[in-house]
């Protein structure tokens, strides 16, 4: 859904106690065979099955986890929102959770009810959200972040390109100090990678669509930026609220990206300036490069005016920056690359 935070996926642990009916392709044991005398030369266990159907992938496997201060055995489950199907764009939340039970429960691996399933305790959460942008400003909005990107000594940390868009940090690596968040073009991405998928359940694809997503690692990780937190598990997790996510992801960028900052131009024409105005135009040029957007550096500047006045200077405002700073190379694009970044949710 356009606009609105929710889960993509995640890894699911449900204690086995709390399950029933485990199907033999979790514990078998797969021996490896000499060709010519049909001797056993290795047995293993494999205790994992790996499902793909339609463009929907996902593994079931017994492990032993730690929760809490324990070591239990539990049955994992890599949950994504490709198992919704059609509403694959809704992400997982409290009305969609329903369809991913069904769906893990017609996979024949386990039994398990649903009041099981929603006290199971999450790890790898990736969280989404969906905006639409032309290719155009989003490439300028990349190289404007690549610019104000955190740097890291290490050669997997900070600023990386990727296919189809950016990321910071890598996940197998991240952690609460270099989260791995990324954003790129989800439209390219189902045409080209999920081609099945997009097909098999998909009616309609949105033009230009985009993605921001950030990984919660564990619940160390989560009780850091949630504290209001009691647990990781499922239950808790669809009681989070847009602005749970909205606080959460803020935290997270601010580990990737510092305050927007540009190297300040010289501002064309401005011998042909009257010294009054070239200050003006200074000041919001100023006030624009340490992060506000030109709407919220006017209001800043206009802020206590009566009507009349602040009319007077609102106009007067607009027409310096369509005159003097809009026709600037860098800033020839700002009114959609501010409206870019609020989508991206760098406002800071």
């Amino acid at each position: 859904m356009e606009g609105q935070y929710s889960i993509d996926s995640m890894k699911l642990r449900i204690p086995l106690e709390k399950c029933s009916n485990i199907s033999q392709k979790l514990d078998r044991e797969i021996h490896k065979v000499d060709g010519c005398s049909g001797e056993i030369l290795e047995t293993t266990t494999q205790n994992w099955e790996r499902i793909e159907c339609e463009g929907i992938k996902t593994k079931f496997a017994i492990e032993t986890e730690k929760i809490g201060m324990s070591y239990i055995k539990c049955l994992t489950i890599l949950i994504n929102s490709k198992m919704l199907k059609s509403a694959y764009f809704s992400g997982i939340t409290k009305d969609t959770l329903p369809l991913i039970y069904a769906y893990c429960m017609d996979q024949n691996l386990a039994s398990f009810t649903y009041d099981s399933f929603l006290n199971g305790y999450c790890t790898d959460i990736d969280i989404k959200r969906d905006f639409v942008e032309s290719d155009s400003v989003m490439k300028d909005a990349f190289k404007l972040m690549k610019q104000n990107a955190i740097p890291h000594p290490e050669i997997d940390r900070g600023f990386m390109h990727r296919d189809n868009g950016i990321q910071f940090n890598k996940r197998e690596s991240s952690s609460h100090n270099a989260p791995f968040v990324k954003v790129y073009g989800k439209t390219k991405e189902l045409q080209n990678k999920s081609v099945e998928f997009t097909f098999s359940h998909l009616n309609e694809l949105p033009e230009n669509l985009w993605r921001t997503e950030y990984t919660i690692k564990n619940s160390n990780h989560l009780k850091s930026l949630m504290p209001q937190m009691e647990n990781n598990k499922l239950l808790s997790l669809m009681e989070c609220t847009q602005d749970d996510y909205e606080n959460t992801y803020q935290k997270v960028l601010r580990k990737c990206l510092g305050h927007r900052f540009r190297e300040v131009p010289k501002v064309l024409n401005s011998d042909k300036i009257n010294p009054n105005d070239l200050f003006r135009v200074n000041v919001m040029i100023g006030l624009m490069d340490s992060g506000m957007t030109f709407e919220s550096a006017k209001n800043f500047a206009i802020q206590g005016m009566d009507r009349v006045n602040r009319s007077k200077w609102n106009k007067l405002l607009n027409d310096l920056f369509n005159a003097y700073i809009k026709p600037i190379e860098n800033y020839s694009n700002y009114d959609k690359l501010e409206g870019t970044m609020v989508k991206i949710g760098w406002t800071f």
